[in-house]
């Protein structure tokens, strides 16, 4: 009886295996690196700053206070948030200045073994009191927009080997095949990545960028005035680097011959990229590489709020 429990045990403990092993086989997988999602900051307006209803004629001081919280996973730094105010003139409710940046760093998300640690949190508040006085209610929408720094980082996985064009051996990863790119949460994904042959030594990658988010990006050097406001020469421009981990030459139609320079999002909000990869200088034998994709550009959004000037008296 003993025995043939012991039986039992050792072939359920190798059907574990089995399927442990099986698992372990998914070319398909990336190490789960990243939290993911398709956030960057996300903005509120802080319960009654501004309130619905407000006095004018000097009556009554309130405040117009915007949160910030960062749910992606890419830092901000302190002064890479800028916050404008407009709908409303700047003179007729007393305003010091329409714009101002975050004082604190908004860390990104973290992700932990089976968790993850939220992002950080801070407040750009102005001071704001109506000054004239008026002969009826008055119904202005006040409208926060916001500016930031902001980063995506994609990984995925390419095969390498010097020669391209031979044959894959038994057990050796594939070159020409679509690829799974895994995005860090930000609003800009790679959403595909293709890997094919291009010659004896060279292979080809392709990837489109699309802008998942609810915002506009724009160029790194936008907004340099502290004014989160429209520049229509700099929008939709993401910056783009491509990354292998090996000492490769990778080769960009879009950025001259290197590896990294801009792209322009089309009014659908994607790019596609196509960069050549020399492989001449690698070994015979196949072997798969993280490749990592780093974009880097300003992200705007707004949100707004309708709010009743009354006439006091």
């Amino acid at each position: 009886m003993i025995t043939k429990k012991r039986g039992i045990y050792v072939l359920l403990a190798l059907v574990i295996i089995f399927i442990s092993g099986c698992k372990g086989q998914d070319t398909d997988t990336i190490s789960g690196s990243f939290v993911g999602g398709d956030n960057g900051l996300e903005l509120g307006f802080i319960n009654d700053e501004p309130p619905s209803r407000v006095l004018d004629n000097n009556a009554e001081q309130f405040f117009v206070t915007i949160s910030m919280k960062n749910k992606g996973e890419f830092t901000i730094e302190p002064g890479k948030a800028i916050v404008t105010l407009s709908g409303i003139s700047k003179d007729q409710f007393q305003l010091d200045s329409l714009s101002k940046k975050n004082e604190n760093q908004l860390p990104g998300v973290v992700k932990e073994r089976t968790s993850s640690l939220e992002g950080g949190q801070d407040e750009v508040s102005f001071n704001a009191k109506f000054k004239q006085d008026l002969n009826q209610d008055f119904m202005p929408t006040i409208t926060a927009n916001v500016c930031y720094a902001y980063g995506s980082r994609a990984l995925s996985n390419v095969c390498l080997r010097r020669d391209v064009v031979r044959r894959e051996q038994e057990g050796e990863c594939v070159v020409d095949e679509d690829k799974k790119a895994e995005n860090s949460g930000s609003p800009i994904h790679v959403v595909t990545l293709k890997e094919r042959k291009a010659g004896p030594n060279e292979i080809k990658i392709i990837f489109d960028l699309q802008n998942v988010g609810s915002g506009k990006p724009f160029s790194r050097t936008a907004f340099s005035s502290g004014i989160c406001g429209e520049d229509p020469t700099k929008e939709d421009f993401v910056n783009v680097e491509v990354r292998p981990i090996s000492n490769v030459n990778v080769r960009c139609d879009k950025f001259a011959g290197t590896g990294s320079g801009v792209v322009r999002l089309n009014s659908e909000g994607k790019a596609t990229v196509s960069c050549d990869v020399s492989t001449s200088a690698l070994q015979d034998s196949a072997f798969e590489e993280p490749l990592n994709i780093n974009l880097d550009y300003m992200y705007k959004e707004r949100i707004s709020k309708q709010v009743t000037v009354e006439n006091s008296f």
